[in-house]
Formats: structure tokens, C-alpha cells, sequence
């Protein structure tokens, strides 16, 4: 492949260019303790060092004669390295430091002239320059490591204290082997400039911490910022390097990364079908689609990196335009971050008709789908001061949603891409589609729901009925699905079939139609309920008099206390159930889908 080469090396990467320059803008060094002994044992325990997979660097010429390697996947690795050779220098003997130390020069340190002083040849970012340059050094300060348990520092420390066990005769050893090049460690794979580093790098199976699309895109965006402000302040690198600074702290540091909170927040993964991914990949995603360089119809999320390096490379031209799309990025983050929130066990749900978004990303979740996100992102920051239009349009996705799933429109499902592209260029099209779904609501979900379905909307109904009551209005979505007739209803349940029962027109069955009509009851809605804790299998196919005294236990909920056990255990015999059976179950089938028309699709 044309500027591209794979070469199994030595530790002698090192020596090999003057500067391994990790880009400006990557992440921070996050290998902690489990990976710091990892890397130690491989060299001071195992007989023979293992494999430490693959380096990926890109050839970044900036000047004649002045060759630069930017380190692409491999940053963890080759800094954890590079501070276990400096600790292993720093505990052997002095007669051996002098020795070893025009080595060490020249495999951890390079001179940009013959007369500058050495620096360390892996140049950090910006996240750990200072902290790595504390270390990578002969004259040290202990007074900003000594301590320090986390990070380059910690690293540095821990190994430290490790080698304070090892043999001194090991110790030279490991260290003229480095050195020397002793050890076959690593493949290294060498880009040259212009090539696509992603579409190599997703070949690959590395070690160490992997990076997402976002952190790609990141270095994608600020190599771009890079490349138009090293033009236009070439001959000044030091107000280069302060306008690049000032609008990454800007545009991206205080959006993605200000505080563990944030960070954490966009961090976090979010699982879709097979596919895992982070919420700021998500949100890139989004942003792609609703600016219009990102195609639903034509593109996978797995094109997303090579979809912004096309967009940075032809449509962003000047530091004008990389400004205005660093502004709108962060904008539409801000957004994305204060209304699309973490979603858990602990998350507190309400009803309100004022607040759909709530119901709606809800409603996403529980069925696994991320497809509209686009969509309510864009109705969210085109319509940011107007609280009413927004609910008023995602009332009308979630009523879209709502319908074809209880109608089991598997066609409209299936095309959920093209709907969303077609509803963000088209303002008129959802309110179309929904009129027509709308026009006959068959509710054929209702009569075989699924688990998640059930239990979402019995959730919701739940809440809908506390709003205008004295009970408390929010509740934590960890409640139990309980089927009031079991589904192996044979067990206990079989006795009142008897010679056959009677439908709820009054048809007499004999007992195999029974056996299918009970079977067809089974996974209705109004069968379900929603318990405090799960019963264990024992009691949930129990006959309904011994299972009544375990819901009773169970039952916080109106929908289970008011509809099921309040009935039961009630001493006026107007309303009081003894039994549960298909009658029962048909009435509250109803009952439950005209709140849901009320409370869902009013």
C-alpha cells in the first residue's frame, strides 16, 4: 500500500527520529497501577518480553531535514515505557549512570541544533507535557513526585518503588538490553502525511486503552486548526501556539472536558443493538447529521471519522470557518449536554404534558434506538427560547413512535433513517406522517406485548395517575413485571377451565379452545403489573389466592394497588374480584388503553 509501511522494530523507535510528537490535543495519560505492572513484570518477571502489539505513527515533515513521527495509537505504551527506562536509570549506581547516560541522550532525548540544549524526544500534549518533562530529565525537583500515586508521576513512583526489589545486575541488564535494542517488542506502522490514520487504525487489535471516533475527530479538528494557524502566523509559533490554545480551552476543554463531571458525562457509553459507543460520539453524530455533512441514507456511524476528516478538508478553508464551526460545535454541545441526561437507576421520572423530552428519550432508550436523537437535537437548538413549539414537536415524534409501535407497523420501523432525515429537511413531514398513522390506532401490541414495552408503559401510566394526586409524583424506573396470570399458568391455574370456559362474548369452548384462549391472554397488558421487588418462581405461579398475599406485599403502585389488590382484599362486593381470569383481563386492557390515549396520545 502506497505510503504505508508495517515493520516489526526494536525499542530502537527511539533513535530512530528526533521527535515522537504526540499531538497537541490528545487525551490525557489514563493507564493506572494493573497497567504499570503489567508492562514492569513483562520485563523484570516473564523470562522472555512479550508482544506489545502495534504503534501507529504518522510521518509529519515540518521542515527541511526535520522529521517528525505524530504518534496516532501507541501514546500510552511508548510513555509508560520511556518512564520505566528513566526510573530504571535513577535507581542504578552512579559509576553506571555515567556510563549509561550518553545513551540514555540519545534514545530519550533530541537536540533540534547542535548547540540547543536536549529535550525529551516523546514530546507530550498539552494535558501532560509539564508532568512528563518532570520526569524524563536528569536533575529532578522529588519535590513535585515524591507521593504523587496517579498519572505520569505515579506511574514514575510505582515503578520506583517496584525496582527497590529488583537486583541491580537485573536492573543493568533490562537497562543495556532497551538500550541497545535488544528487545523485538512491537510492530511499527508509519503512515505518511496524508494518509486516512483511522481507516488503519480500526484494522487493528492494540493494546492499552483504544481510542473512540470523538478522540480521532478531536485530533482531526485541531490538526486542521493547526494547519491554518501555522499559515498564517509561520514565522511566529509562540502566538501560534496561544491562539490555538485559547480556542481549544474555549471551544472544546471547557465543553468536553472542564471537571471530572463533564468528562465522565461524555464518556459515558451508550450500548445500541451490538454497537457500544460514548455519548460524545453520539453527539458528534448528531451534529453531523443536523449541519448536513453526515447522511443518514448514505453513511454508517462506522463512517463517521472519515466523513468529518472529508468535511474539515473541503469545507473548512479558513480560520474564519474553523472558528464559526468551532462556535456552532459548542453550542449545540452545550445543548446536547442540558437536556440529553445520564440515564440510570437513580434518574427520577415525572409525568407532565409540559415536559415530553423526559418521556421521549425514554421511550428511545427502553426500545434501543438513537436514530432520532438528530432530529430532537435540532428541535432543541433551533427552538431553545420557545418551551411550548419543542414540546409540541416531540410530542408529535413520540405520538408517531407510539403508534407504529402499537399498530406493529414493522415498515415504518424498519425505515426509521429515512424518517429522520426526511422530518429534519422537511418541517411539515412529521405532523403528515402522524395524521396518517394516526387515522386507525389498532393497538395489536396490547394483546402480546413485550416485557419492555409492558413495563414501560404501565411505568408511565403509573406516573400519569400520580399527577394529580397526593402520592409522591417521581419514581425511579426499577420496578418488576409481573404477570398476574402466570405463564405457566398450567401448574395451578388449571382447574377452573374445568369442561371448557366461556370468551367474553359468552361462546362456550371446549378444552382445547380454552387452552388457546387462556394461552392468548397471557401476554395482554392488562395481565401485567408492576411489583417493588420480584417474586421468586415458586410464588409467581402459585394460584391467584396464594399469590395475592406476595403481590400484597409488593404492591406501591396505584396500578397494582388499586386495580388488583384493593379489589381483592375490598369488603364492599361491588367491584371485588375473587379470581382473575380473561374477563378481568380483557376490561383492564381497555382500561389501560384509554389512559394511555389520555396520558401518551392526547
Amino acid at each position: 500500500m502506497a505510503g504505508f509501511t508495517a515493520k516489526e522494530e526494536r525499542f530502537t523507535i527511539f533513535n530512530s527520529e528526533k521527535k515522537l510528537k504526540i499531538p497537541f490535543f490528545q487525551r490525557k495519560y489514563v493507564w493506572k497501577e494493573e497497567n504499570w505492572d503489567e508492562l514492569f513484570d513483562n520485563f523484570f518477571v516473564k523470562e522472555e518480553p512479550g508482544f506489545l502489539g502495534s504503534i501507529l505513527v504518522q510521518r509529519n515533515v515540518i521542515g527541511a531535514g526535520s522529521s517528525v513521527l505524530d504518534v496516532i495509537d501507541g501514546q500510552q505504551r511508548l510513555t509508560t515505557i520511556s518512564i520505566l527506562i528513566m526510573a530504571i536509570y535513577d535507581s542504578i549506581n552512579n559509576e553506571t549512570k555515567t556510563n549509561a547516560k550518553a545513551e540514555m541522550s540519545n534514545a530519550l532525548f533530541s537536540k533540534a541544533t547542535f548547540h540547543s540544549e536536549y529535550t525529551p524526544k516523546l514530546e507530550h500534549s498539552k494535558f501532560d507535557k509539564a508532568d512528563y518533562e518532570k520526569i524524563i530529565c536528569f536533575e529532578k525537583n522529588m519535590e513535585d513526585i515524591i507521593g504523587k500515586e496517579t498519572g505520569i508521576l505515579g506511574c514514575y513512583n510505582h515503578f520506583i518503588k517496584r525496582l527497590s526489589e529488583i537486583s541491580d545486575e537485573k536492573k543493568e541488564k533490562v537497562l543495556d538490553d532497551f538500550l541497545n535494542g535488544n528487545y523485538l517488542i512491537w510492530v511499527i506502522i508509519t503512515l505518511d502525511k496524508d494518509m486516512d490514520e483511522q481507516s488503519i487504525f480500526d484494522t487493528l487489535n492494540n493494546s492499552g486503552v483504544s481510542l473512540t471516533a470523538s478522540d480521532t475527530i478531536k485530533n482531526f479538528i485541531f490538526k486542521k486548526v493547526d494547519e491554518l494557524y501555522d499559515e498564517k502566523y509561520s514565522n511566529d509559533y509562540i502566538t501560534t501556539f496561544e491562539e490555538m490554545n485559547k480556542l481549544y480551552e474555549d471551544s472544546w476543554e471547557q465543553v468536553f472536558i472542564k471537571d471530572d463531571e463533564t468528562e465522565s458525562y461524555w464518556n459515558s457509553e451508550i450500548i445500541t443493538g451490538r454497537i457500544k459507543r460514548t455519548k460524545l460520539d453520539l453527539f458528534l453524530y448528531c451534529f453531523g447529521v443536523i449541519n448536513g455533512f453526515f447522511s443518514q441514507y448514505d453513511n454508517n456511524i462506522s463512517d463517521l471519522t472519515k466523513v468529518y476528516k472529508n468535511f474539515l478538508a473541503n469545507e473548512i478553508k479558513t480560520i474564519e470557518n474553523v472558528n464559526e464551526f468551532l462556535a456552532n460545535l459548542k453550542k449545540t454541545a452545550i445543548i446536547f449536554k442540558d437536556n440529553f441526561e445520564d440515564d440510570n437507576k437513580e434518574s427520577l421520572y415525572s409525568y407532565s404534558k409540559e415536559n415530553v423530552l423526559q418521556r421521549l428519550l425514554h421511550l428511545l432508550k427502553v426500545n434501543d434506538v438513537t436514530t432520532f436523537h438528530p432530529f430532537i437535537l435540532k428541535v432543541l437548538y433551533e427552538h431553545e427560547n420557545d418551551s411550548n413549539l419543542i414540546n409540541e414537536k416531540l410530542h408529535l415524534l413520540e405520538k408517531y413512535l407510539l403508534v407504529n409501535y402499537l399498530n406493529e407497523n414493522t415498515s415504518k420501523i424498519k425505515n426509521y433513517n429515512k424518517m429522520c432525515m426526511a422530518i429534519i429537511n422537511d418541517d411539515d413531514k412529521l405532523s403528515e406522517e402522524v395524521e396518517e398513522v394516526s387515522s386507525d390506532i389498532k393497538y395489536t401490541l396490547f394483546n402480546h406485548i413485550s416485557n419492555n414495552f409492558a413495563t414501560y408503559f404501565l411505568f408511565w401510566i403509573e406516573l400519569y395517575r400520580r399527577n394529580d394526586s397526593d402520592d409522591e409524583s417521581s419514581l425511579k424506573y426499577v420496578y418488576s413485571l409481573e404477570h398476574i396470570m402466570p405463564r405457566k399458568w398450567k401448574e395451578n391455574w388449571f382447574n377452573d377451565i374445568g369442561n371448557g370456559l366461556k370468551d367474553v362474548n359468552g361462546n362456550q369452548l371446549d378444552v382445547p379452545q380454552s387452552i388457546e384462549y387462556r394461552d392468548n391472554h397471557i401476554d395482554m397488558l392488562g395481565n401485567m403489573t408492576l411489583l417493588k421487588g420480584r417474586l421468586n418462581s415458586s410464588i409467581s405461579n402459585k394460584d391467584f389466592p396464594t399469590k395475592m398475599v406476595k403481590i400484597k406485599e409488593f404492591a406501591s403502585l396505584k396500578i397494582t394497588k388499586n386495580d388488583i389488590v384493593d379489589r381483592y382484599y375490598s369488603r364492599d362486593n361491588e367491584g371485588k374480584i375473587t379470581s382473575w381470569n380473561e374477563k378481568l383481563i380483557e376490561e383492564r386492557n381497555n382500561n389501560l388503553r384509554e389512559e394511555i390515549l389520555d396520558a401518551l396520545l392526547y
